[in-house]
């Protein structure tokens, strides 16, 4: 979530309590902090009552300036075919495509594959497969699996979207996921043992100098690798925490407090992080913005040891330890990986299904098979009502290349890979063209 659209539309945050109040009133010991929760209100009110009974509520932003006075023009407009043209059919697509038909536009959605769900994919007896499929009542996933929180408890569900589209539709179910079982065998490196026993009969085996970055005056608070790990990243997230309680009087205060951290340390990935001496993160992090960093006990800490980088990657299945290091505190801070994981009943695919359930959104609002190749937008500035958006898609095995048209907008919901291989045109109808190649991301601001 960018900080720049939600100052764009403070409007949407009418009523967030800041965030201590908010954790004041949580009676839950350990809680999520997550950004998304500033839109919480907003967004399961489109879920209950619609985006029309939301706007009204939350407002709108304000209208901007009056387009400039031109000579209208004179060209045709084509057959437009749709009101919002959605760029994949995934989560995304397939709610966004539910929320606006909802409203009476009309919509087509764009896959490139041959199903919906995307990065949910439930493999069972209906299974489109060359060999045997499974048998009838069995199902595996061959995508997302599971989702954050305790099944018997609907306040502890960090993806509060995705709970509530569960609790609307009729007939799914959610049940117990066992992400961990500390009496399951764990065999690293052929050391077979019970998963509970593994790191303290091992470890040390394996990764001897594990503790070699530790100063010694911290080596005794440390004791296996975790404690390490939490220990070390938790100096960073308590910044963020604290910064936030501080930022008790404006939620646009929040906004503000989560947009400088995350620029502060989006500068490192996990392991350039845990890689660095105390002097690194100095030189990186200016004085003024040190608050509530307690570089003190950082330095007690850092940087880590190779037996300690590589141990924790192989112990705790953390293989990229070369992503963003906010992203893996993201995690951590809205608890999305924790031993209380809940599925759906039947297999995750039941989700994306249940879109289609209710009359509102039908397959054949679907288009399959079609890979987009490039968006052009046409506007003339005194006549925004006749806007427009052609997306052109690929050819596909007999079918010809393919054209369709919306009226109101275009909607990208698939991975931002997706602009290295399309062309984004703007064409002003009065004879003004411009071609930005890949570059979809200025042209939507």
């Amino acid at each position: 979530m960018e900080t720049s659209y939600l100052v764009r539309n403070r409007n949407l945050l009418k009523g967030v309590k800041p965030f201590k109040k908010r954790m004041q009133e949580d009676e839950t010991q350990d809680k999520p902090v997550q950004q998304d929760d500033l839109l919480k209100d907003f967004m399961l009110k489109i879920v209950d009552a619609g985006l029309a009974e939301a706007y009204e509520i939350y407002g709108d932003s304000p209208p901007g300036p009056s387009p400039p006075t031109e000579k209208p023009s004179s060209q045709t407009l084509p057959d437009i075919h749709y009101d919002v043209i959605i760029v994949g059919a995934g989560m995304a697509g397939l709610s966004a495509a539910y929320e606006l038909k909802r409203e009476g536009l009309s919509v087509r959605i764009l896959e490139q594959t041959e199903r919906y769900g995307r990065r949910v994919y439930t493999y069972d007896s209906n299974s489109d497969c060359e060999n045997d499929c499974l048998a009838p009542g069995l199902y595996g996933e061959a995508g997302a699996m599971r989702l954050p929180g305790n099944v018997n408890d609907d306040t502890d569900r960090p993806h509060f979207l995705t709970s509530a589209y569960i609790n609307k539709f009729e007939g799914l179910k959610i049940q117990m996921f066992p992400n961990s079982d500390p009496n399951g065998i764990t065999n690293i490196y052929g050391l077979k043992e019970k998963t509970s026993d593994w790191g303290g009969i091992h470890f040390d085996t394996v990764w001897p100098n594990w503790k070699d970055g530790i100063k010694e005056d911290m080596k005794g608070e440390i004791d296996n690798i975790d404690k390490y790990y939490d220990k070390t990243t938790s100096v960073v997230t308590n910044q963020l925490i604290n910064r936030l309680n501080d930022a008790c009087y404006n939620t646009m205060d929040e906004v503000a407090v989560w947009d400088h951290w995350i620029d502060i340390w989006s500068q490192f990935t996990l392991e350039s992080f845990l890689e660095s001496n105390i002097d690194v993160i100095k030189a990186k992090i200016p004085v003024e913005d040190r608050d509530h960093l307690d570089l003190v006990t950082l330095a007690k800490l850092l940087p880590w040891s190779n037996d300690a980088l590589r141990g924790y990657s192989v112990s705790t299945y953390t293989e990229q330890l070369d992503q963003s290091l906010v992203q893996y505190l993201r995690d951590q801070l809205g608890h999305w990986w924790s031993d209380n994981m809940h599925t759906m009943v039947g297999g995750m695919h039941s989700l994306p299904k249940a879109f289609f359930s209710d009359g509102v959104l039908s397959e054949e609002d679907v288009d399959f098979h079609k890979q987009v190749s490039k968006i052009s937008y046409h506007c003339a500035q005194c006549q925004p009502n006749r806007d427009y958006v052609e997306v052109t898609c690929y050819a596909y095995d007999t079918e010809p290349e393919s054209k369709c048209t919306a009226r109101v907008s275009f909607i990208q919901t698939c991975y931002l890979n997706f602009l290295k291989r399309t062309s984004v045109s703007i064409k002003r109808h009065q004879n003004q063209y411009f071609i930005v190649d890949g570059e979809l991301q200025k042209f939507l601001k």
